[in-house]
């Protein structure tokens, strides 16, 4: 969700509205600039959560493997 939401912000902000400006209206301009806010902080969102699960389940205890040291 994180790298669709990046890339949300990529083509709104960085196409759409830089390449775009001069052709559309200023409300069509307000609507892609509010759509590409939400995507940015969409990905921003997603990314934490993403960090936060993977630290936690870095950082959390794992059961010791009873076979450990056994030859097969």
């Amino acid at each position: 969700m994180a790298g669709l939401a990046a890339l949300a912000d990529l083509v709104i902000n960085r196409v759409l509205i830089t390449f775009g400006h001069e052709a559309w209206s200023d409300e069509t301009l307000l609507q892609l600039d509010r759509a590409g806010s939400f995507a940015l902080n969409l990905s921003v969102v997603a990314g934490l959560v993403v960090l936060a699960f993977c630290l936690g389940s870095l950082a959390s205890k794992r059961p010791a493997d009873d076979r450990a040291g056994q030859p097969r």
